[in-house]
């Protein structure tokens, strides 16, 4: 959910405003569920330790970014807890109509309990989380996937949660599983068409038509842009050559919510070195039945460690 990697613990910027502008419906019961779950989640990281708590919030089949995509579990199961300590709390929430599917979006802070990093200056760090819960068949929210993006320190703590706008069904016709499946590809070839797009005319006129109300764009070193215009303005002023492949993804069964994954490369001049990230869409139905792009993070992934020369 959050950065837990080293490279995170140096983004300790002390600046920038967390925007806050988005389309927000009247308090749901569902969205408020998800929302204790969440506080819930944080409240045990802060009691318990992080690695206990993702343990006892991740779905079975969920999916965390170390480096890459991985099986969240089982990677949390046998890894050994990370020196941090890790606090957050939801600024965003929104939840599918058949409440079967949400996320949760908001500020992080990870701080070091390494005396190595402690001692460098660089043990406090901020970012931006992005949460996919699924509700299982006990009626319990779980995390299908955790994500997060280093950005500079929020202006503002403790906000109150703004809920996204109230989603229409469209649910798939057909047996629920040929159907979900069906819907799942149309929402990846969503994705692709969005790709291609950027390819050919540029990150700013290929997402301005595919953006929905209240977009929020998750980059680097950078606040979270909320609305078109904002993101607009974000990505007119990119340099270089973004591509990625969403290599899976999810819909709510009332087809209103879904999510796809995958990796990105991002080269700056061409020819020059290529950077890697992963990458998260969230996508919500439009009232006329296109897929809506509504929350776009880029995750860095960190730079492989040297390997040691040979001495054989």
């Amino acid at each position: 959910m959050r950065e837990l990697d080293k490279a995170a613990m140096s983004w300790a910027v002390l600046c920038a405003l967390l925007a806050g502008a988005a389309v927000a419906a009247p308090e749901s019961p569902a969205g408020e569920a998800l929302a204790s779950a969440e506080r819930a989640f944080a409240r045990t990281a802060a009691e318990k330790g992080v690695k206990e708590a993702f343990l006892a919030y991740l779905a079975d089949d969920s999916v965390l970014f170390r480096p890459g995509a991985v099986p969240g579990k089982v990677w949390m199961r046998d890894n050994p807890p990370p020196p941090i300590r890790l606090s957050w709390s939801p600024s965003f929430v929104q939840v599918s109509a058949a409440g079967d599917l949400g996320y949760t979006t908001g500020p992080y802070e990870v701080r070091s309990t390494d005396p190595k990093q402690q001692d460098t200056g660089a043990e406090t760090g901020y970012g931006q989380f992005v949460t996919v819960w699924r509700r299982q068949p006990d009626g319990a929210w779980r995390v299908a996937l955790d994500i997060g993006v280093p950005t500079p320190q929020p202006a503002e703590a403790g906000a109150a949660v703004r809920y996204g706008r109230s989603l229409v069904a469209v649910p798939p016709a057909g047996p629920p599983e040929t159907a979900e499946k069906a819907e799942r590809e149309r929402l990846l070839a969503a994705d692709r068409a969005l790709a291609a797009a950027v390819a050919a005319q540029g990150a700013a006129p290929a997402y301005a038509p595919r953006l929905g109300d209240g977009a929020r764009l998750l980059r680097q070193g950078s606040p979270p842009a909320i609305g078109a215009e904002a993101i607009r303005t974000a990505l007119a002023s990119l340099r270089g050559k973004l591509s990625w492949l969403a290599s899976a993804g999810a819909v709510s069964r009332s087809g209103d919510l879904g999510y796809t994954y995958g990796s990105a490369t991002f080269q700056r001049v061409a020819g020059g070195p290529e950077r890697s990230f992963n990458v998260l869409h969230v996508w919500e139905r439009a009232p006329g039945g296109d897929w809506k792009l509504v929350l776009d993070l880029l995750g860095p992934v960190p730079p492989a460690p040297p390997t040691a020369p040979s001495t054989g």
